[in-house]
């Protein structure tokens, strides 16, 4: 026991495979020693320490509603600065960061320091912390970076143990490495491409009349799914639609294997454009050196100066992205020269740097129709520039509509007509039945019912750690408890290995299945009984197939709310657990709740979705082609 108003020594353990280094943090008699972490199997170990006195989380599950004010702030006295570089010879807008925040080193980094500065300010005040240990974790040096910032802005004496190991060396440099390993990849990759179709660009090139343009930045299959059945109904109408590809990996071949066009833009790039981009590098890196960017007025939050932790993203985006920027700008600039689409879907209608790049590039070449859709749920975030000109945009339903015409979008530029990635659910449904999903994914059937998690991926500013600890370990618990239950649990595509399978050993349930991350989530929402999400399409997809949705937001977030009425919303795990066990125990209870949310998810879908006797591909051609027409004067295919 000791007084609560002790000096409080502050354990920072992010993991359990650092935790035999708290035999290295000095003793000493009537302190307080209070151990942070984000880790459940940590807090678990920690309170069975005896000279542990309790037990915190390390980060607050801030949301980027909370911060982005800021983040854009920081992001134009960023930008200011670079531009005051005045490098030379180097295209409009390549030397700008976008306020994308959807990961990367970027706006995302400067989002991250802001959420942690502010959860790390929270726990120090909670606390009454004097001194931390940091126990080093082999890849969090940045967010130990940050935490010793924000410790030197409150005079808080810092120390760390660990951090030399041969353990933390070798995860920093494989963290080096794979930073930069997409450029080195990219750029041997074009060379050798270069050396294949060294010819090609001295070859005539006849011009397409009517070509169409989706740009495609991603190997994932589900962007591709996403714009083949847009394709093939342009196709049908006379147009010569493409996928622009640029570092897409096998997607060409399988956007082709259904008889369509791909180009991947490497090909054409020449040895002067590598070489080009090389220099351009060396000049903004000259530039950089000559202007300091550490002391750069303006990069303070709540008092802790910002510089030291925002510098490795500047580093790292002159060393490795600005090149690919420029190589990107020249191959779309050639291809359009060529090719001067007629109408272009930008990668992430130009809210992401890929898109505005090829964007500016068909731009000086010629006036198309630049048209644009949204794939996931329809949210107002603060960083969407509502301002950016399209001449189409192709909408979900009213919901999106509505959305749009509140941010001054003209009615008359949007089209609600469905979406097209949903076309192929109703022939799903028909062709299996529950039983056949569950054989499909080997799922016994021994259980009453199957409940389906949609585990997503930590990320700040969506989904922080410590809320994806509570959800998954909710979950899990319940399972335990519930043996009769099973419990389905779909990562994200995104998803990386590690935490979530340490979890799924530690608990050791044979009522628990994890399904391929790379599948379509079509299988096990079809197995399920009632799905758990946050804010996923997977809540979509679910009220497709009939499922009662439960959208479970811990950080209270109300712009996270994405589902209208047709979701349960929870935002504790009692909460969750409560509506679990009345599904599971209660029959009046979950004959009469279900059919209340299937009423619900009728009228939601029928506002989120236009109603259209035709396929969403092909009411999307049919809008496309008018507005083609109506602009551009050229004469497409037969309606």
């Amino acid at each position: 026991p000791c007084d609560s108003d002790a000096h409080t020594i502050l354990i920072v353990c992010r993991s359990l495979q650092e935790f035999h280094l708290m035999s290295r943090v000095p003793r000493q008699a009537g302190l307080r020693y209070v151990v942070a972490s984000d880790d459940v199997l940590v807090h678990a170990q920690a309170k069975q320490h005896p000279c542990i006195n309790s037990v915190t989380w390390l980060e607050e599950m801030f949301s980027f509603y909370e911060v982005a004010d800021e983040v854009l702030r920081i992001l134009d006295v960023i930008n200011l600065w670079f531009k005051s570089l005045n490098v030379k010879d180097l295209p409009q807008g390549l030397l700008s960061w976008l306020p994308h925040v959807e990961g990367g080193m970027t706006a995302q980094r400067i989002q991250d320091a802001l959420i942690l500065v502010r959860s790390y300010i929270s726990l120090l005040s909670r606390e009454k912390v004097r001194s931390i240990a940091i126990l080093a974790q082999p890849g969090m040096e940045w967010e130990d970076a940050v935490l010793m910032q924000v410790a030197t802005s409150r005079d808080i004496e810092v120390l760390r143990f660990g951090g030399m190991r041969t353990k933390c060396i070798r995860a920093k440099a494989i963290a080096i490495l794979k930073k930069y390993a997409k450029d080195l990849y990219l750029t041997f990759t074009i060379i050798r491409v270069w050396f294949r179709n060294r010819r090609r660009s001295s070859e005539p090139v006849s011009h397409k009349k009517n070509d169409v343009a989706f740009q495609l930045c991603s190997a994932e299959r589900k962007h591709t799914e996403n714009i083949v059945p847009i394709m093939e109904a342009l196709e049908r109408r006379g147009y010569d639609p493409v996928a622009l590809c640029w570092g897409a990996g096998n997607a060409p071949q399988r956007i082709r294997q259904h008889g369509l066009n791909a180009e991947e833009l490497e090909n054409w790039l020449s040895l002067g454009d590598l070489y080009f981009a090389l220099v351009a590098t060396l000049r903004v890196w000259r530039a950089v050196m000559k202007r300091e960017f550490i002391s750069c007025p303006g990069l303070r939050y709540e008092s802790v100066s910002l510089g030291h932790v925002l510098w490795p993203s500047i580093s790292y985006f002159v060393v490795a992205e600005v090149a690919q920027r420029y190589r990107l700008f020249a191959a779309a600039r050639k291809y359009f020269k060529c090719y001067p689409a007629v109408a272009f879907k930008a990668w992430g209608g130009v809210e992401i740097i890929e898109g505005r790049i090829a964007w500016r590039s068909l731009r000086n070449v010629r006036d198309a129709v630049i048209f644009n859709y949204w794939i996931g749920l329809s949210g107002e975030s603060p960083y969407t520039d509502w301002n950016f000109h399209h001449d189409l945009f192709l909408a979900s339903g009213a919901v999106q509509k509505r959305l749009l015409e509140k941010h001054g979008i003209p009615p008359g530029t949007i089209a609600p007509i469905g979406q097209g990635r949903y076309d192929g659910i109703a022939s799903f449904k028909a062709t299996y039945s529950q039983e056949k999903s569950r054989l499909y994914l080997q799922l016994p059937s021994r259980f009453a019912i199957y409940i389906l998690l949609d585990s997503s991926f930590p990320l700040r500013g969506f989904e922080s750690l410590r809320e994806y600890s509570l959800t998954i370990t909710a979950v899990l618990d319940f399972a335990e408890r519930h043996p009769s239950t099973g419990l389905i649990i779909k990562p994200h595509p995104g998803h990386r290995p590690g935490y979530l399978e340490k979890l799924l050993v530690h608990y050791r349930l044979e009522n628990t299945f994890l399904v391929d991350k790379s599948m379509l989530p079509y299988h096990a929402i079809n197995s399920a009984d009632i799905v758990v999400t946050k804010f996923s399409t997977i809540g979509i997809e679910a009220m497709l197939f009939e499922r009662p949705v439960i959208s479970l937001i811990l950080d209270r977030e109300r712009g996270f709310r994405l589902f209208g009425e047709a979701a349960e919303y929870v935002e504790t795990i009692e909460e969750l657990e409560g509506l679990l066990t009345e599904f599971v125990s209660n029959r009046a209870f979950k004959t009469k709740w279900k059919a209340e949310q299937a009423r619900k998810q009728t009228l939601f879908l029928k506002d989120y979705f236009a109603e259209s006797q035709y396929p969403a591909s092909e009411a999307a051609a049919q809008q496309l082609d008018e507005t083609i027409r109506r602009k551009l004067g050229v004469r497409g295919g037969p309606v």
